[in-house]
């Protein structure tokens, strides 16, 4: 009896320990099924902001945010585009080793302007493996189903490619909401200077 017991703790033991390569890793990034493609877009009201209004205060929150002196497209006050980054980090758990993982996320922001509201779209979101954004850039689509083939080999076992493609990109997802929010405190603040 006593030997049953323990064959019985023994298989339950295995069997919970080996039943984890089954788990669901859930992406919160939004992916368009219409272009196949991860991509943020939103329509913003502001009211009492002309399309004027809003377009210098993007361009001056994306000079001050990136330092970039070219957009990619400026027409006043219809459309004002440009590119961005940011760095992520996140710790990879590799069975007994954490090993922290960084890079760089690069996308693009296209803003449309009309008197009280604008239209973001971010989109043509790409990592790269270093945190200076200096290595290949890879789209998040290629990301994702590449880290996802190659876990069994570089991630400690079944699963873990999972795990990590959506650490990764649950992070870049948390830092490009912060940056949506970000944006839409910069367009909604008054462009007037005071002489005082």
């Amino acid at each position: 009896m006593k030997t049953l017991i323990a064959v019985s703790l023994l298989t339950i033991t295995c069997l919970t320990a080996f039943a984890g390569g089954k788990e669901k890793y859930e992406i919160n990034m939004p992916y368009d099924s219409v272009t196949n493609k991860y991509a943020y877009n939103k329509v913003v009201a502001v009211p009492g902001k002309s399309d004027h209004d809003l377009y210098v205060n993007a361009k001056n929150w994306s000079k001050r945010k990136f330092q970039n002196e070219k957009p990619t497209i400026d027409e006043d006050s219809t459309e004002f585009m440009d590119k961005g980054n940011f760095e992520i980090s996140v710790v990879m758990n590799a069975g007994m080793v954490k090993m922290p993982v960084k890079g760089t996320v690069l996308f693009t922001m296209d803003f449309q302007f009309k008197d009280e509201k604008y239209k973001l779209a971010i989109t043509d979101i790409k990592l790269s493996d270093n945190a200076s954004g200096t290595t290949t850039e890879k789209t998040m689509e290629v990301f994702a189903k590449e880290v996802d083939q190659m876990g069994g080999i570089y991630a400690a076992g079944k699963g873990a490619g999972k795990k990590m493609t959506a650490d990764i990109m649950n992070a870049a997802d948390t830092k490009m909401l912060e940056l949506i929010k970000e944006i839409e405190t910069a367009l909604a603040a008054s462009s007037n200077k005071s002489d005082w």
